[in-house]
């Protein structure tokens, strides 16, 4: 999963990206680090070519926000 933090790049990945999968976590959550491989493993092996991206909800708040995230992990797919 490639970090964003900017919520210009997650608006434009949404509008032009067939399939994106949005994961929002943040370093203190053990429960999304551990999470977090499983979810990769996973997307990649039955979903190659769609794109997934990660969010650092402490880093970039403003993106959370947008998306209405108010707990950890969050996992948003778009279409």
């Amino acid at each position: 999963m490639v970090p964003v933090y900017s919520l210009q790049e997650v608006e434009e990945l949404i509008r032009e990206e067939k399939a994106l999968l949005i994961y929002f976590s943040a370093k203190s959550c053990s429960v999304c680090k551990t999470l977090r491989p499983k979810v990769w493993e996973m997307i990649t092996g039955t979903f190659p070519k769609m794109r997934s991206i990660y969010v650092d909800t402490e880093r970039s708040p403003l993106i959370a926000g947008q998306h209405r995230v108010f707990s950890i992990p969050t996992i948003l797919l778009f279409f």
